[in-house]
This record gives structure tokens, sequence and C-alpha cells, in this order.
């Protein structure tokens, strides 16, 4: 390890690897992040069913410790319509046109069910849409930024991809069923 000073302050601590020194630093920086609403009553019945159907591909080796479709869901039609309403929404927002759905997938949290704290890194904008959901269930959490969002049904919410998110275990028995995905940023 190698240490780094300051006028005799010191900074952070470096692991080496091989021939290259690797720090964990905390950013205090601003970001946006986006919300609107999408509540399409059909669309999302169609969601649940087709999410509840496929149930756990993933078994539960990823960071949401619930029920989790594959990844490449944006082939899917309900799926794609979410994909692309985020996608054009972060569009307007910031008059791009150079975001594409990457990724897309979804989720069921029951009565005791997480998702550990993570990012997603190299991608651009991250998003997750509330296709079943209550402002009583647990929050998505954005940990460097003291911000606990509570869903509910309808609610699209996107974010830069490097943006540390969470949510705590879900506490009531009802059942609080996502879309999520990634938006990558061509060059």
């Amino acid at each position: 390890m190698k240490q780094f000073y300051l006028n005799t302050k010191r900074l952070n601590t470096y692991v080496k690897y091989n021939d290259t020194y690797v720090q964990t630093v905390k950013f205090k920086e601003y970001s946006e992040i986006i919300t609107k609403d999408f509540d399409e009553p059909q669309l999302n019945i169609n969601l649940i069913k087709k999410i509840k159907t496929i149930g756990d591909t993933q078994n539960r080796q990823t960071n949401l410790q619930g029920d989790m479709t594959d990844w490449k869901m944006q082939h899917e039609e309900e799926f794609s319509i979410i994909g692309n309403f985020a996608l054009t929404t972060i569009n307007k927002v910031f008059n791009k046109n150079n975001l594409i759905l990457q990724e897309c997938w979804g989720g069921v949290y029951r009565k005791g069910d997480i998702c550990h704290p993570h990012n997603h890194i190299p991608h651009a904008w991250s998003f997750v849409y509330y296709a079943d959901a209550n402002t009583d269930d647990s929050p998505l959490l954005f940990p460097t930024a003291d911000l606990a969002i509570y869903p509910y049904t309808g609610l699209l919410v996107a974010f830069p991809s490097w943006v540390t998110h969470s949510v705590p275990p879900q506490e009531n028995d009802k059942e609080r069923i996502i879309v999520a995905g990634n938006l990558k940023q061509l060059l």
C-alpha cells in the first residue's frame, strides 16, 4: 500500500495491482434524477403477468434479492414500451438523441426482499418503472445523496448509471413489481 499526503494530511490509501495504484474515493457530486408518471393500467397488467410467469431466472444471484427475469427483456413488447418511454424522457430533458436501450428486466420484491447497494457502470443512464407499487413499499434509496423515493404504480425514476442505489427490505406483504433497465450512450 502507498499513502499520499497533502500538507501532512493523509489523503487516501492506494492499493497496488501489478504496476498500477487503485484507490476508492467517496465523491460528493451533483446529478439529476428524473421522475415522470406513465400509468398505463393495461400495460401494467400485461407486465405483471409476464414478469410473474417468467419468474426468477437469476436464482437470486444479482443485487436484486428477489425474483428477477432475464436481462434482455427489452425485445419483449411490454418491456420495450417502458424502455422507450425512459429513453424518450431522458432525451427530451437533456436534448439528446444518442442513447439506446441496452438492457431491460423485471423484478418482484416480496416481504424481506432487498436490492444491495450498487451502480450500473459502464452504462450512461439507468431507470426503474413501478408496474405495481404503493407508497408504503420500500423506497428506492440513493445513499450518497441521502435521498429516498417512495414508489407508486406508474412512476418512472431515471438516473445516471454511476449513481449508487439500493432498496431496503420490503416490509409489507404486498408484492412490489418493477421494470428496470440501462441505456447506452452512442459516441
